[in-house]
């Protein structure tokens, strides 16, 4: 974990440890609540199950996706499960059924952030690759080159220059 997690991670436990602590019988009957109908039942739920998220959040830290990012998930998919609390199946039990909602949104969060990673870097590849070959035209020729120029020493499209640059928020200049 970077430093940057790890002070999150303290001050997020801390919190965590100044709130109310729940009791396993108490969140028993704050389970026995949700199933009739009590919704002020999804909050004290909420709060009383922040714990756990954070488990299940840092069973995957590591993994190149900020714990406060998937803490964040975590919490939304548990409030999101307590509300559909009445599509459990019946035989299964509450805290079953909270870690498989939970466990199902962060790997899906972890999967969406890999695959933007994955996008990211190869945007940032074929920047790389146009600003070398921008180097080697102006070093080459003095400045006096086009975009044309670029498509053809790289192999890009005029369209697809343009389009990297603008995804970097660079202004072409040439």
């Amino acid at each position: 974990m970077t430093n940057e997690e790890i002070t999150f991670l303290d001050r997020y436990k801390k919190e965590l440890r100044e709130g109310k602590l729940y009791s396993q019988k108490e969140i028993a009957h704050l389970y026995t609540a949700l199933a009739k109908g009590d919704e002020a039942a999804v909050n004290s739920l909420t709060e009383a199950l922040m714990p756990r998220v954070l488990e299940l959040a840092e069973e995957r830290a590591d993994r190149g996706v900020f714990i406060g990012d998937l803490i964040q998930e975590g919490s939304l998919a548990l409030f999101l499960a307590l509300g559909g609390a009445n599509q459990k199946p019946a035989d299964m039990p509450y805290d079953e059924y909270i870690d498989d909602a939970v466990s199902m949104a962060l790997d899906a969060y972890m999967t969406e952030s890999g695959a933007a990673t994955e996008a990211e870097e190869k945007v940032a590849s074929k920047l790389n690759v146009l600003v070398e070959k921008m180097e080697e035209l102006e070093k080459d020729y003095g400045g006096a080159f086009g975009i044309e120029d670029v498509a053809e020493e790289t192999g890009y499209s005029v369209e697809e220059i343009k389009d990297l640059f603008k995804l970097a928020g660079e202004d072409l200049g040439k």
